[in-house]
């Protein structure tokens, strides 16, 4: 009878460790995945609308503000996920070629507790010197 009680508490022991490591797996790819497709995003729209001397040469003023809805649709494409992601911008600045965006998600971890992790990134054009 002991040994009966001693191998159903070892099993639930190695049930609660797989379940540990699969939940830490879970959140290292889902940040890995997070953080990709931030810097994807970020890069993406900084190539399609930034020029240097842009507000200079052509006189054309790109509309932050488009720029800043096109790059949040841009990551919830590129993101898949069934859980609850917020996508933050904080600055969209294409005169001086700044992007600084958050991606916040809520998920569910295979053990049933909920877990949020964020990824911020930020990106700035180069410009190159002017003689």
């Amino acid at each position: 009878m002991k040994n009966v009680v001693l191998g159903i508490i070892g099993c639930f022991i190695v049930i609660y460790t797989a379940m540990l490591s699969l939940s830490v797996y879970s959140v290292s790819v889902r940040k890995n995945q997070m953080e990709k497709c931030l810097s994807a995003a970020l890069m993406s729209t900084m190539n399609k609308y930034y020029k240097p001397n842009m507000y200079v040469v052509d006189k054309a003023a790109v509309n932050d503000a488009q720029v800043e809805n096109e790059l949040i649709s841009d990551i919830e494409d590129r993101l898949t996920s069934d859980s609850d992601i917020e996508t933050m911008v904080y600055v969209c600045d294409m005169e001086k070629g700044i992007i600084s965006a958050e991606i916040e998600e809520v998920f569910q971890l295979p053990m049933g507790r909920t877990k949020t992790i964020s990824c911020t990134k930020t990106i700035i054009a180069d410009q190159p010197m002017e003689d």
